[in-house]
């Protein structure tokens, strides 16, 4: 979720070989990035780029065994006063999380769930300080088991991982992207 320039979506692919790799990306310009990324490198065939926004693109595509994103978590007051490579480099839809910076990952956390096959994986970025709320939004919602952080290579919690307890039903999106069940 968040396919960006593809550099997730081809490492997976390479990672895991027989895997088919589904991106998801609202970017129209990033989605052409991406595709050219992705054919540049070779993995057109096994990686499949698609438009749109999370949750409401992704209603038909489960079940899946994972579901990893680096989802734009900055809070929108702070993407402003973010260092100059990375607020003048990056679009912002890639790094405005909403008012709390949570916006996608309460979305990813809400409807992860139905999407995923029994005991599969969410994967997903946060930022700094996150870690412990992230934690606190999956536990509220009875989908998900063995929670548990991961931390980056200065000892910061930037990955929360989550299982699907295997959610029985198909989600449903309306049109302000509202899961319900």
């Amino acid at each position: 979720v968040g396919a960006g320039s593809g550099c997730i979506s081809v490492g997976l692919a390479l990672l895991v070989p027989k895997a088919e790799v589904l991106a998801l990306e609202p970017s129209p310009e990033a989605l052409e990035v991406a595709r050219r990324n992705v054919e540049a490198l070779g993995f057109a065939d096994r990686v499949r780029l698609l438009p749109g926004r999370f949750p409401e693109a992704a209603r038909d595509l489960g079940p899946l065994d994972a579901i990893v994103s680096n989802p734009p978590y900055i809070p929108s007051s702070e993407v402003d006063r973010l260092a100059p490579e990375l607020r003048c480099h990056e679009p912002r839809g890639a790094l405005d999380g909403g008012p709390d910076g949570l916006e996608v990952i309460r979305s990813l956390v809400e409807f992860g769930p139905r999407l995923l096959t029994p005991r599969g994986l969410l994967a997903m970025e946060v930022a700094l300080g996150q870690a412990p709320v992230v934690l606190d939004l999956l536990r509220a919602v009875p989908g998900w088991e063995a929670l548990e952080t991961v931390p980056d290579l200065a000892g910061v919690e930037r990955v929360v991982l989550a299982r699907s307890r295997g959610v029985t039903g198909s989600p449903s999106v309306d049109e302000t992207g509202k899961v319900t069940r």
